[in-house]
């Protein structure tokens, strides 16, 4: 079907009035609001206990929603057709399961199927495609708990591009990572841009989303702001999520300026 060219193009995620948590426990987020178009890269930003991790499994379908609607591409996130892309925190990854490089990917090509060590040809093939994309195939027959913190993390990625979808949601890919490691996923992540890919990253690292991203969340609970770094990263909004943690001047030639260093290492609590 051709669309008329002028049609509004349905967004990439849509969340309306969400509330979720975990069961038998208080509510994590509750009236959440926004909506992503496609390609949009947003930096989710927010305190410990905020509900940035709450968020993205709500919208990956791995914890119930409570109230609202999340909608991928117009489809209720709930459909067992919709397919999104969610990449955990590394430590969340069992470091000793004895599996390659090249069979975490096949994880994410497996979908709703069993797991076959005989899968056809072609998807093997798909999975060393993959690797090569971030610069992996070298590596895509060691086991994955021995290999470098950034090489893991890229491995996660190219596994959830595996599932064929367009929309990645991502839990602090920059979590306890060193310097070379940052790099190499920083590399990764402009190679989903580059792709058209939609991506909601969860981060720590104020500095990195104000750098990095056009777009910003700021989540305690709900939505605090949501906007360019300059409109987001200002003292009253920061205090309203973080509290008295949160002593920071306005940015400042694009640069983020912390009143106090040991107080900026406080917002990298979550």
């Amino acid at each position: 079907m051709t669309r008329s060219n002028n049609a509004p193009e349905t967004p990439a995620l849509m969340v309306r009035e969400l509330g979720a948590g975990y069961p038998w426990a208080p509510r994590t987020i509750d009236q959440l609001n926004f909506t992503l178009c496609c390609g949009e890269c947003v930096a989710l930003v927010g305190p410990n206990g905020a509900g940035k991790t709450t968020l993205l499994k709500s919208i990956a379908g791995l914890i119930p929603i409570d109230t609202g609607e999340v909608l991928v591409h117009g489809i209720d996130c709930r459909h067992r057709e919709v397919q999104v892309g969610f990449i955990p925190q590394r430590n969340a990854v069992d470091q000793n399961f004895p599996v390659t490089a090249h069979d975490v990917v096949m994880m994410g090509l497996a979908r709703g199927n069993s797991w076959l060590p005989w899968w056809p040809g072609m998807v093997r093939q798909r999975a060393l495609e993959l690797l090569e994309l971030f610069q992996l195939g070298e590596i895509a027959h060691q086991a994955f708990g021995e290999l470098s913190a950034g090489q893991q993390q890229r491995i996660l990625i190219a596994r959830a591009l595996a599932q064929e979808s367009d929309i990645l949601l991502l839990d602090e890919p920059f979590s306890g990572v060193d310097v070379a490691a940052a790099a190499e996923i920083t590399s990764a992540l402009e190679t989903l841009r580059e792709q058209g890919i939609t991506m909601l990253m969860a981060t720590h690292d104020m500095v990195r989303a104000a750098r990095d991203f056009d777009r910003l969340l700021l989540l305690r609970e709900t939505v605090v702001a949501d906007g360019p770094p300059e409109e987001v990263l200002r003292p009253d909004l920061l205090h309203q999520a973080y509290g008295d943690s949160a002593s920071v001047l306005p940015l400042k030639d694009g640069v983020l300026h912390v009143a106090n260093p040991r107080e900026h290492a406080g917002l990298h609590d979550d």
